[in-house]
């Protein structure tokens, strides 16, 4: 590099890359490119081709159980699709849903990660160790293990409600107690949205902490003022995350 002196600027001028350099660039961008080729051979096999081909049944009458040939029927579908009242009613159970199960989905996680933050908390690995496990579990494994303990003929929770004097329900039947069943079953894997808040908590400046409690602030007004503003964008994401978790739900 070479400085030249022009009209009191002071001017850098760069020398173009040799050809050595040249290709060192090029071989680290197709080394670059083999890594990332993996999750760009996934993104398209189990994502955009899935996808498309999605879109392209809805404009046809596919039918799985059918073995009559697949037909081009235009916009058919998505006209049923809007004006079909069952797709409204699909839609408002899911809403009433989301209602309930986005603030105790993220309160939940929120308040665990704030007790495991805690400096007087004994234990706290192993306590973040027990609460994070039962995430690891399928989805599918979970749904099956409460549809055990809530059923609602031999269910463990009915059969401990009745030494206790009280009626079991039909947990996952009964219209009013349905969305809080299945609000208990998102719950099993909050462990995930645990670890991301505990993660935004410690990243928290301790110096921001000591200035609230310099000018007296408790733990509560420092957690309103101080933590959870700073944690706004943490909590977004896992909010939007939330919201299409519960769209899947239902």
């Amino acid at each position: 590099m070479s400085e030249l002196e022009g009209g009191g600027v002071t001017t850098v001028v760069t020398p173009p890359p040799t050809k050595r350099q040249r290709s060192l660039t090029e071989r680290r961008g197709r080394v670059g490119l083999w890594f990332v080729m993996i999750w760009i051979v996934g993104f398209f096999l189990w994502y955009a081709v899935p996808m498309a081909v999605s879109l392209w049944f809805s404009f046809t009458d596919f039918n799985l159980v059918s073995d009559e040939p697949t037909r081009f029927i235009g916009l058919d579908n998505w006209r049923k699709f809007f004006t079909d009242p069952e797709v409204r009613n699909s839609a408002w159970v899911t809403v009433k849903f989301a209602f309930l199960a986005l603030p105790i989905g993220l309160i939940v996680p929120l308040g665990l990660a704030y007790l495991l933050v805690s400096k007087s908390l004994r234990a706290r690995e192993t306590f973040r160790a027990l609460f994070y496990l039962p995430s690891i579990i399928p989805f599918v494994a979970a749904v099956l293990i409460f549809s055990g303990v809530m059923n609602g003929q031999f269910g463990w929770l009915n059969k401990m409600l009745e030494v206790i004097g009280l009626e079991g329900r039909d947990w996952f039947l009964d219209q009013f107690w349905v969305y809080p069943s299945l609000v208990l079953v998102g719950l099993w894997g909050v462990g995930n949205a645990m670890l991301i808040f505990i993660a935004s908590m410690n990243s928290v400046p301790s110096s921001l902490y000591d200035a609230a409690r310099i000018d007296g602030a408790g733990p509560i007004r420092t957690f309103v003022h101080v933590t959870f503003p700073l944690m706004a964008p943490i909590t977004l994401g896992a909010l939007v995350i939330r919201l299409i978790e519960s769209s899947k739900l239902m």
